[in-house]
Formats: C-alpha cells, structure tokens, sequence
C-alpha cells in the first residue's frame, strides 16, 4: 500500500472510526484510540493483505483498544446517553449498520427516477412485472428488463459509493432495510 491509499483510507473511514470511539471513551481520548487502530490494521495489512472489508476491521480495532483502555483505567466514563454503553459491544456495530445505511441511500438517489421507481416497486413492495406493465405502458418483459438494469446500476453506484471495496452482502438487502426504516418514520408510509 502507498502512503497515497493510506492517506485515501484515512479520508474515507476515519470519521466513522472517531464516531464509534467517540461512544466508548472521553473525548481526549478518542483520537489517540483512532490513530493507534489505523496504524494497527495497517500494519496487520502489510503483513496478511488488505481484510476483504477494512471499515469493519477498524472498527472492531477501535472498539478492542477503547476496551483496553476502560481496562487500564479502572474507571466508567459517564456518557450522556446511557444506552450507549449498555450496549457497548454492539456500538461500533451499530454505527456500520447506519453507515450501510447511508451508503445504499446515496446509492439510491443517485439513481435515474425510472429506476428508482421499478427497484422499490419490484424489490421493496414486492411487485411483479406483469402487475407494473400498464403503469409503464409497456410489456412484462420490459420491465422485468428495466429492474434488472436498475439492479445492475444499483450494484455499481453501491460499490463506487463505497470506494470499491468488495463485501459479501449485496445491495439489495439492504434497500429493503432502508424502506423498512423509512417506512417506521413516516406514519403514512410515504417515501420521499
């Protein structure tokens, strides 16, 4: 790895790593807690390779090192939302599901409208082609052509939304995650 991916790595990931420290350990802490997992996956990278997906190993990095530290400190740390340390080892955990989230939202919108519209009839509502066909004016197999264009537009905008990194997931799943929690927000079920 170069000091130019290093430095591109930082950029993209540092903020969610800040974010999950900033939930286990004091302020004035968090940083060092971040900079110290870095440079520990970086150098477990140099010598195993890249992990398939960095940001989880980084945050699994961090949330191991804020554990050390209570350890060393013999100490709790009063947070102001309780439910955040009750739920500590799952915090970090939380914070990449709402980063997914994010990412597959941007993903979304960045989409054409058209394609938008058939990926969340077909995959969120559960819709059939030949139940949309009238709605497009046209025939069962070209929609079923149009969602199978939009799904491989989703992938792309999904992975360069990521930066590229490969995951085991795809982003259809986590589409119907995001609609269920707009759905959860919205008492009418509207979707904006």
């Amino acid at each position: 790895m170069t000091s130019l991916s290093y430095a591109a790595l930082w950029a993209e990931h540092q903020p969610a790593a800040r974010r999950t420290a900033l939930a286990l350990v004091p302020p004035h802490v968090a940083d060092d807690i971040v900079s110290e997992a870095f440079a520990r996956v970086l150098a477990a990278c140099q010598r195993r390779g890249p992990p398939r997906e960095f940001r989880p190993y980084l945050l699994r990095a961090v949330r191991n090192l804020a554990a050390d530290y209570q350890v060393q400190a013999h100490r709790m740390i009063s947070v102001p939302y309780p439910e955040v340390l009750g739920a500590s080892p799952a915090a970090g955990d939380q914070v990449v599901r709402a980063e997914e989230l994010a990412v597959i939202g941007r993903a979304f919108g960045s989409l054409p409208a058209r394609w938008r519209k058939v990926l969340w009839q077909t995959e969120v509502e559960g819709l059939l082609p030949a139940e949309l066909a009238a709605g497009y004016g046209t025939s069962p197999n070209a929609v079923a052509q149009l969602a199978v264009r939009a799904r491989e537009g989703l992938a792309l905008a999904w992975e360069r939304e990521r930066g590229g990194q490969m995951r085991d997931t795809a982003p259809l799943p986590a589409l119907r995650k995001l609609a269920a929690r707009r759905h959860a927000r919205r008492p009418d079920g509207y979707v904006g």
